[in-house]
């Protein structure tokens, strides 16, 4: 008897909700969701169907239980397909993050080690803070291009 007020309750208020949506949803949506609705009822009255006018004993016990069992597991895997994409987009926001946590000090100037080495890559528009560090590198570099041409 608890199950089946548990469970009833439950398809109660699961209706009205898909009530209230339907009434305000777009008519392709609700063109959508009418025949969602058509294949679920036409699948659980099949179960039904099946579980009261072909088994009996043991075997309708199983079927119905493995029934239950697959719906239950449709039901609750559902969400995953959208969790996945989010879990993705999680775990890259993660390392965003962790890479925030180790350059969060670095000011993004150049070493005038590395300029002079040549490993820096030049990656579109120099902040102020870079520029006079970046153009007396340039000239350094001209500079000694000049003194080996000559």
């Amino acid at each position: 008897m608890l199950v089946w007020t548990i469970n009833g309750t439950g398809a109660v208020i699961e209706a009205i909700y898909v009530l209230i949506f339907l009434i305000y949803a777009p008519k392709k949506v609700k063109a959508r969701m009418f025949g969602l609705l058509a294949l679920v009822s036409s699948l659980f009255a099949a179960v039904a169907l099946i579980s009261v006018l072909s088994l009996h004993g043991h075997t309708r016990k199983l079927f119905c239980g493995s029934a239950a069992t697959i719906f239950s597991i449709c039901m609750y895997a559902s969400p995953l397909s959208i969790m996945i994409p989010n879990g993705c987009g999680s775990a890259l926001g993660a390392v965003q993050l962790i890479l925030y946590v180790i350059y969060r000090n670095n000011k993004g100037e150049i070493s005038a080690a590395t300029a002079s080495k040549g490993e820096a890559i030049e990656m579109g528009d120099v902040k102020p803070s870079q520029e006079n560090v970046y153009n007396n590198e340039k000239k350094k570099q001209n500079e000694r291009s000049e003194n080996e041409q000559v």
